[in-house]
């Protein structure tokens, strides 16, 4: 009998992010789009390291959002473009909620995120295009050029005998 198991690679694949540098206090940036229609993944674990300036205050956060795109590129959810950039939509119709980066100390410069699945924002199945949307609440800009990562680890299937 054969089971299917989850395939990881062997490392994770960094996101085109460079609006992410420089990204002001209560500004958004969108991440260039992920196309998963070659991939095909099951799922993608996005997690990275944010660098923030000094002057962050020790309650900010970062909130991350996913949008997602099924006809290439040319239509996306939540106000979102097809391109690496600041976010120009508006916040009441940003795209599904993914998670949280809080801050432990207002002297943390490193801000590690836990690894957070795609496809369970958009009900278990992951979308053909998809892209982040990071909005910035720590009280102080990120740093340019930008030293943050982010990154992801597409999860394919495999059967095992």
């Amino acid at each position: 009998m054969s089971d299917v198991k989850p395939k990881y690679p062997t490392s994770p694949t960094a996101i085109a992010f460079t609006s992410l540098g420089a990204l002001l206090n209560n500004y958004l940036a969108e991440s260039a789009p992920i196309d998963n229609s070659v991939s095909l993944f099951s799922d993608a674990f996005v997690s990275g390291t944010l660098v923030v300036d000094e002057g962050a205050s020790a309650t900010g956060y970062v909130e991350v959002y996913v949008s997602a795109s099924n006809d290439g590129g040319t239509t996306w959810g939540g106000d979102c473009t097809d391109a690496d950039g600041p976010f120009t939509g508006t916040e009441a119709n940003l795209p599904v909620y993914l998670h949280r980066i809080a801050l432990e100390s207002a002297k943390q410069t490193y801000v590690f995120f836990i690894p957070t699945g795609i496809a369970a924002a958009f009900g278990g199945s992951m979308p053909k295009r998809w892209k982040l949307i990071f909005k910035n609440v720590t009280g102080a800009a990120l740093p340019t050029p930008t030293t943050s990562v982010v990154a992801y680890l597409g999860i394919n299937e495999q059967i095992v005998v």
